[in-house]
């Protein structure tokens, strides 16, 4: 019997003492690369700027979200659509008058100013645990003043053409590109609606990271590193992008990829993506390329249904205006079994042997054979939502299940950790509750399938009235990454 068999009876204790447990054992991971975008992070509460540029919900019924941000009411329907949902999402302003009224009412709020970007995080995260770090991604000024002198940047001189704004006249050069974070909190009202849960919208206009402007820099400086690992981010930048660039831009990451040697792992750092198109593109080309990928659960149910995936309840494949709904309906608190058929998907579409997959390699590298590239090592996914997370693993692929279940522990801890904004080891059992319940499954999940693939599946200590919702993704990734090595 799994230390997990218990009964909900007040057992957050025996679940903190055995995540504690688990997780306990020295770090596997010496060296990392993180590459593709850092910024700085203005963080702001949602209803507070909404309050000052004195914007409310209309009364008539909108639209579904938009992929990119053009007028305030796209802003306006795309923040309610995630705000009611409760879910995390992320858009880019095309445009730049609008920004900036937005930016800068955001001067005006309280509010502060941090390291950003997924790469950046996770550096941040790497670095705490003692690793050595090498960082990519736009680094202005003001953002290398916030970073530790213990981690390497890439650093490059990248303007950020589109907008720039100075933050009490200390930020006055445009290479320190600025994205807005807005939370907000658990039961939150605004204009007749609530939010179920804690969460953030980020808007940006950020054209530097949105073109993988660090791509050259950091892979120049990679050989030279000698690094364990390669996490890649920063992708979901590009939606804000022309189609054909997007393309231009995932070939030569591509091909920067093919000459990273084989015993070095990859992984992939989703974020949020709202066009379909763009998510269909990324899941065919990026994931067959890479080892691993993190995500949550509003980023599997939209790829699953980006790459394909049919309606949960009906054997049939919905329409593209059905996917939002359909994410709200199936992703927006996923039962155990929906994430486990969506991420078995996910594996069954990144299969070498996959034509679509395939027909997207050739279109992106040419006449290159997929079979020559790192096409076909995908492998590991570490998913996490806000009552459990998961690590799976295909058997035989080089990662060990002994250490996925020390990965997903780290993780769900520091989940507790960050989102409480506790400092030390241990956590007062006061703050949490427990959403998932342990009993129906044992810690260890092996599913005898056609995929092969083992599930390592954990509860989170929830944090009632969470401090921060930014960076918690990053952070479960970061800690289930450095508890893992991978052997080709």
């Amino acid at each position: 019997i799994y230390p997990w068999d218990v009964a909900l009876e007040d057992n957050r204790r025996v679940v903190f003492e055995t995540l504690s447990n688990i997780s306990s054992s020295s770090k596997l991971l010496e060296r990392v690369a993180v590459g593709y975008n850092a910024n700085l992070d203005r963080i702001v509460n949602a209803l507070e700027l909404f309050e000052f540029l004195k914007i409310q919900k209309p009364s008539v019924q909108l639209n579904k979200p938009t992929d990119i941000i053009s007028t305030e009411q796209d802003f306006i329907q795309t923040f309610t659509h995630f705000f009611e949902q409760g879910s995390a999402a992320e858009r880019f302003i095309d445009n730049p008058q609008l920004c900036q009224k937005i930016m800068e009412a955001s001067l005006n709020i309280n509010g502060s100013l941090s390291v950003g970007g997924n790469a950046a995080l996770m550096s941040l995260e790497f670095v705490n645990e003692g690793c050595d770090v090498l960082l990519g991604g736009v680094i202005g000024p003001h953002l290398q003043q916030l970073l530790p002198p213990k981690l390497k940047t890439c650093r490059q001189k990248v303007l950020n053409t589109l907008f720039t704004v100075s933050f009490n006249h200390s930020l006055q050069d445009p290479s320190d590109v600025i994205h807005l974070i807005m939370e907000f909190p658990k039961g939150a009202h605004w204009s007749g609606i609530w939010s179920p849960r804690a969460n953030r919208f980020i808007v940006h206009c950020d054209k530097a990271n949105s073109r993988l402007n660090s791509l050259e820099y950091f892979h120049s400086e990679l050989e030279a590193f000698h690094t364990n690992l390669i996490v890649l981010s920063g992708f979901h930048l590009l939606e804000g992008e022309p189609e054909n660039f997007r393309k231009k831009r995932l070939n030569e990451v591509l091909e920067k990829l093919d000459s990273v040697p084989g015993f070095i792992p990859l992984h992939f750092e989703m974020a949020s993506i709202g066009d379909s198109a763009f998510l269909n593109l990324l899941g065919r080309s990026i994931l067959p390329a890479v080892n691993s990928l993190g995500l949550n659960e509003q980023e599997l149910g939209y790829l699953y249904f980006s790459l394909g995936g049919s309606d949960l309840n009906e054997d049939r494949k919905p329409s593209v205006a059905e996917y939002p709904s359909l994410v709200n309906k199936y992703f927006k608190d996923p039962s155990l079994p929906t994430v486990i058929k969506a991420l078995k998907f996910i594996y069954r579409i990144t299969e070498s042997e996959t034509t679509d997959n395939e027909s997207v390699f050739r279109e992106l590298l040419g006449k290159r054979n997929p079979q020559d590239t790192r096409f076909g090592h995908f492998s590991r996914v570490h998913f996490h939502s806000l009552k459990l997370h998961i690590i799976s693993i295909k058997r035989n692929s080089g990662w060990k299940i002994e250490e996925a279940r020390r990965g997903v522990a780290a993780g769900s801890l520091v989940a507790t950790r960050k989102a409480c904004g506790i400092k030390g080891s241990e956590i007062d059992l006061k703050l949490v509750e427990l959403l998932y319940d342990p009993q129906t499954s044992s810690l260890i999940h092996q599913y005898e399938s056609d995929i092969d693939v083992d599930f390592v599946i954990t509860p989170v200590l929830v944090c009632k009235d969470p401090k921060k919702t930014v960076g918690l993704g990053d952070a479960i990734s970061t800690l289930g990454l450095v508890h893992q090595s991978y052997r080709q």
